[in-house]
């Protein structure tokens, strides 16, 4: 039986864990520690009983262990460039409940989180995070350091660039090219919600939520493939450039349920949305459709398409594609369990003599008018 190999997780954040629980489920790697390179941890630091090193500390050679980097952020990759330089060699973890297609192409140092599926000749490449239940779809062409998270769902034939991350439950249709450093962020802001009992000792909720702001950027692709006569007076064309955008206010209703139940010490209100995507419209700046019409206008002229292609013509359905807009899933990080409170223990003098008084819940229901709870009530 061949020893298993020593391994280092580059971060000590929570997806470090998930990382540690990863190796241990593969079953190929002994993790050693932990590795920081942003705050120089306190002496005899530890995560999960595994000691967490300052990067100019690690007690372990190259030559001893093998890597892995687990920081979510697309900016891990100067840590990667600090452990690189000093010869570390990087692997990859691959969760046993992934299904990865035999001619998928994994580089080093990715992960693949549980229930992630990877179709026929996808290819990550280095350093790329795939987390939990993402789908990749056949012939995709992930780049390096990207992150692809929980539930996002990449159609076929797709191609990101470096360092783009995909945010949890995002959908991204098939054919399409997403630039590297593509990243989109938005500000939510939740409403009034409207709270109602409902039955099985659940309360219904309403929360309009309200897309207030966003920007981003993106690297886009354009292409011309010149045809019939077309193909008389001008040649096939790539342009790319490097666009800014703002995504348009909305507001968005989402429904749900929060299932009630009574622990002895809490009355615990968990989480209950169904999943659903909701579309996100984007446009342009001004400068970016500016540099779109240039771009355009570069080609405009004979020998190029000066008879095939009218920019006029052309930005229109641009924008009209552009305003489509994409499809994300709320984060169900958003939806967390909530714990209430609910005994009661004091130790009280009464006449010079001390007497424990206590409360503990029971049982729990839910009415039209109220929300009921029994409790059991004990002193001595």
């Amino acid at each position: 039986m061949n020893p298993k190999k020593k391994l280092l997780i580059l971060g000590d954040g929570r997806f470090a864990v998930e990382a540690l629980e990863i190796a241990e489920a593969a079953g190929d790697f002994s993790p050693v520690g932990f590795v920081n390179s942003l705050v120089r941890p306190a002496p005899g630091a530890s995560l999960e009983d595994l000691p967490v090193f300052w990067v100019e500390d690690v007690p372990f050679g190259a030559a001893e262990c093998e890597v892995v980097c687990a920081i979510v952020s697309t900016e891990r990759r100067s840590f990667i460039e600090l452990m690189r330089s000093r010869g570390y060699r990087f692997a990859s973890l691959i969760h046993p409940s992934s299904n990865i297609s035999r001619r998928a192409r994994i580089a080093p140092g990715c992960i693949v989180n549980a229930g992630a599926v990877i179709g026929s000749n996808a290819m990550l490449s280095e350093y790329t995070i795939v987390n939990r239940g993402a789908l990749i779809g056949h012939d995709d062409r992930i780049g390096t350091c990207c992150t692809v998270g929980p539930g996002a769902n990449i159609a076929g034939n797709v191609e990101i660039g470096e360092g783009v991350f995909i945010a949890q439950g995002a959908v991204i249709r098939e054919r399409l090219r997403v630039g590297n450093g593509t990243a989109v962020h938005g500000r939510l802001r939740a409403r009034t919600p409207r709270v109602a009992p409902a039955t099985g000792n659940t309360l219904s909720i309403e929360v309009p939520v309200a897309l207030e702001e966003g920007h981003g950027s993106a690297t886009a692709h354009f292409s011309w493939q010149s045809r019939s006569l077309a193909s008389l007076v001008c040649h096939d064309f790539d342009v790319t450039r490097r666009l800014e955008g703002e995504v348009l206010a909305h507001e968005y209703p989402v429904s749900g349920a929060f299932q009630l139940s009574a622990g002895p010490e809490t009355v615990r209100a968990d989480p209950v949305f169904p999943r659903r995507e909701f579309r996100i419209h984007v446009d342009m700046t001004p400068r970016s459709w500016d540099e779109v019409r240039a771009a355009i206008h570069e080609q405009d002229q004979i020998l190029r398409c000066g008879l095939a292609l009218d920019p006029d013509t052309l930005l229109p359905r641009l924008r009209e594609r552009l305003h489509e807009g994409f499809d994300v899933k709320l984060p169900r990080s958003l939806f967390r369990p909530v714990d209430l409170p609910a005994a009661v223990r004091e130790v009280v003098t009464i006449e010079d003599r001390k007497v424990d008084f206590s409360v503990h819940t029971r049982g729990l229901a839910v009415t039209p008018t109220a929300v009921w709870y029994s409790a059991d009530v004990s002193s001595r």
